[in-house]
């Protein structure tokens, strides 16, 4: 954003502040949140999602589209970091999502 300040109008100058307290507010909520990174191929993006927490519970022949996996940097709940995850697969088109190998984070 660029600002003159030769302006005096207060109505621009609340205008701006609103602006820069909504980008803060935007990037606050999403310093919160993991970051997942994922390696695959992308289809259509899907609403349902199948939850299995080992390859074989899915029971019939599926083909594997990508692999995800979250950034170590801070410390997240498996909750947070399940559902960060649900969101990037419905994103890139998966109909189903394993989850597996909690490391440390297992029982949390």
């Amino acid at each position: 954003m660029l600002y003159s300040h030769t302006t005096n109008n207060a109505k621009n100058t609340s205008s701006h502040i609103s602006h820069i307290t909504a980008i803060l507010i935007f990037m606050f909520m999403t310093a919160c949140a993991p970051s997942i990174y994922y390696l695959g191929d992308t289809y259509p993006p899907t609403t349902d999602l199948e939850i299995f927490y080992d390859e074989k519970d899915v029971g019939r022949a599926y083909v594997t589209i990508g692999k995800m996996t979250h950034d170590k940097f801070l410390d997240y709940s498996v909750e947070v970091i399940k559902q960060e995850m649900i969101k990037a697969a419905k994103m890139r088109g998966a109909d189903a999502i394993v989850f597996s190998d909690f490391g440390d984070h297992a029982g949390e």
